[in-house]
């Protein structure tokens, strides 16, 4: 007589996918962790030197270091035109050179007149690169020299990239003196800073990537 095969009973589907949710729940947190971790290891130390030249430089306002980058590297000659996107409706250019003098950044009055631009309607990272784009619409860019903090810069990149397909943004981070790199664990300002921004990024980055979410 045949002894029966000794086959595993099937786990019910119920249990299965059970055991499949136990596992990602598992899994979450650790990918979550490894995501973080690459995230803060890729934002830049240091400002870019010497910084590469586009046709034209775009800020993303959050603050006096961004805005006084931008006017410098016009001076430089690094971009053909200044386009400083979020401002407050009651700021005007004048605002705008004091905060860069205030840097011991000096602006003439003809690069003032001639190729800086504001813009007013962008509230959030999303609203800049609609509004950068609207701007760009009439303009022949081929490569844009994107302004913001260094912590900002993944999430600023993923939408700008997402808003002009066709177009190069290379970023030029500035270094946010308030942010701590080293020892981040250590200041919870930083901590919080950091984990927000991480969490801003992973939503852009899905949004872009549905077929909803595209430009």
């Amino acid at each position: 007589m045949n002894a029966s095969p000794n086959i595993a009973p099937l786990l019910p589907p119920s249990r299965l996918w059970a055991r499949v949710l136990v596992a990602l729940l598992l899994l979450l947190p650790m990918i979550w962790a490894v995501g973080f971790l690459r995230f803060v290891d890729s934002i830049a130390r240091l400002e870019p030197a010497p910084p590469i030249r586009a046709d034209v430089i775009v800020v993303l306002t959050g603050g006096a270091k961004r805005v006084a980058a931008g006017f410098r590297l016009l001076n430089q000659g690094k971009g053909e035109a200044l386009f400083v996107s979020g401002v407050f409706p009651n700021v005007r250019l004048d605002d705008l050179r004091a905060l860069a003098e205030a840097q011991e950044i000096s602006i003439p009055d003809r690069l003032l007149a001639c190729c800086v631009a504001l813009g007013f309607s962008a509230h959030d990272t999303r609203g800049n690169a609609t509004e950068i784009a609207g701007w760009l619409a009439a303009r022949d860019v081929r490569s844009v020299l994107m302004v913001t903090s260094n912590y900002h810069v993944p999430r600023s990149l993923t939408e700008l990239q997402n808003a002009l397909p066709a177009i190069t943004i290379h970023p030029y981070p500035v270094v946010a003196g308030k942010v701590m790199l080293d020892a981040w664990w250590r200041w919870p300002g930083s901590l919080r800073l950091l984990t927000g921004e991480y969490h801003k990024l992973l939503l852009a980055g899905f949004r872009v990537l549905t077929p909803w979410g595209g430009a």
